[in-house]
């Protein structure tokens, strides 16, 4: 497959975007993060929160899609580039798995706030 100029400008574009979302989650990260520190303090996780947290992983899951996609079009022009960015496959993935990780966190609070709230079971016996 020949790939022109124009291609190859669309890939760097695409390239940079990734780039800053990636950044952009880790910041997201940081203060999920800090709402979870608030969340174990208070013994609460407001569902916004949480809704939040899914929203976010939601779209963590479509760029790695999407960057997936692209590995596989660099691939077709340089395979050895296509190597070079699997270490950026690997950043969107493990901040993936950091927000996962705090947001399992953050479900956690609710649920030990919510069987907190639940008046205990009296044995007749």
């Amino acid at each position: 497959m020949t790939q022109t100029t124009t291609d190859i400008g669309d890939l760097t574009s695409r390239l940079r975007l990734t780039a800053q979302m990636t950044a952009h989650w880790r910041a997201e990260a940081e203060r999920i993060r800090l709402m979870r520190g608030t969340a174990i303090e208070t013994d609460a996780a407001p569902a916004e929160i949480l809704q939040g947290i899914e929203e976010i992983t939601g779209q963590i899951y479509a760029e790695i899609a999407r960057f997936d996609t692209l590995t596989v079009e660099v691939e077709q022009v340089s395979p050895a580039s296509a190597a070079e960015l699997g270490a950026v496959g690997d950043a969107l993935r493990l901040v993936l798995l950091e927000i996962t990780e705090l947001g399992t966190d953050m479900y956690g609070v609710r649920s030990h706030a919510a069987a907190a709230q639940v008046p205990p079971v009296k044995d007749d016996a």
